[in-house]
């Protein structure tokens, strides 16, 4: 059985504080897109996984694999499987691609073993595997709080953005990130506010912005090359997904989505056309 781990994007990120026992208490508004990578599950003798790329670990290192063992131990499961993952998503871009391809998997045996599992269920059971797979399993647009684990639904009817995706060769490390944040002088957006915005269609001026672009910008040069690029071109809202090293950018006017896509890419290693999921086209 096959299903689409769908990339994502912060739409805004705000780093409130970092907390006594390491972690950072943060907002964050993140919607799915049209995107991602290809997740094929089949019964075999053993478990095992493999890919169309080398750059992934193929052992139990991968989320994806640790997302089959966890189905496996929570829900006695006694069936092999095989995992094949086919990369579109890129590594260390901020897309949130080892997230989403663990929820796939959650997803696919929750249908493959019949097991009728609240989907609101596997999403909590999937914090044991990272911050970012809830969102990812119940694959929708969120607000997300806490240090990632608290969730709630937005209303998005509609979103009228096209998006470009842009990622230097070069990446950005997310511990790197954090460490070098000054909370004191990153942006820090309302989210709040922006999902008021959006479920009211008031998409102008939505005071985007994500507070590790401060550190991410300072740590690689190629990330603050392809944010200027791209506000130079004229779209509406340029931003750094999550840790980086992806930049995206949105705009309503599909020609300059198609001739920005054309002049970038040769340019970089990743660009990407796509679009948030359209709400009637959600999985959940």
């Amino acid at each position: 059985m096959k299903e689409i781990a769908n990339a994502k994007i912060n739409l805004a990120l705000n780093v409130i504080r970092r907390r006594e026992d390491g972690y950072h208490e943060l907002e964050s508004i993140m919607l799915p897109l049209a995107f991602g990578d290809d997740i094929i599950l089949e019964e075999c003798d053993k478990d095992y996984l493999t890919s169309n790329v080398t750059t992934i670990p193929l052992d139990e290192r991968n989320l994806a694999f640790k997302a089959l063992l966890l189905m496996k131990e929570t829900y006695s499961i006694t069936k092999n499987y095989h995992i094949h993952i086919e990369k579109h998503i890129p590594s260390e871009a901020g897309l949130g691609g080892g997230s989403s391809d663990a929820a796939a998997v959650m997803r696919l045996l929750n249908k493959m073993e019949n097991l009728q599992v609240d989907i609101h269920e596997l999403a909590d059971l999937s914090v044991k595997l990272g911050a970012d797979c809830p969102f990812c399993v119940l694959n929708k647009p969120m607000f997300i709080s806490g240090i990632g684990e608290k969730y709630e639904s937005i209303n998005l009817t509609e979103f009228p953005y096209h998006v470009l995706l842009v990622k230097p060769s070069s990446g950005v490390s997310t511990k790197l990130a954090y460490e070098g944040l000054n909370i004191a002088k990153a942006d820090h957006p309302n989210c709040k506010e922006i999902v008021f915005k959006l479920e009211n269609k008031d998409f102008k001026k939505l005071g985007i912005a994500n507070s590790l672009e401060e550190s991410a910008l300072r740590i690689n040069s190629d990330v603050k090359e392809i944010k200027a690029k791209l506000e130079s071109l004229g779209f509406d809202y340029v931003l750094m997904s999550g840790s980086g090293s992806s930049v995206f950018a949105l705009t309503e006017n599909e020609q300059l989505l198609e001739e920005s896509y054309d002049f970038l890419k040769n340019s970089y290693e990743f660009v990407e056309k796509s679009k948030i999921i359209e709400p009637n086209h959600l999985n959940f």
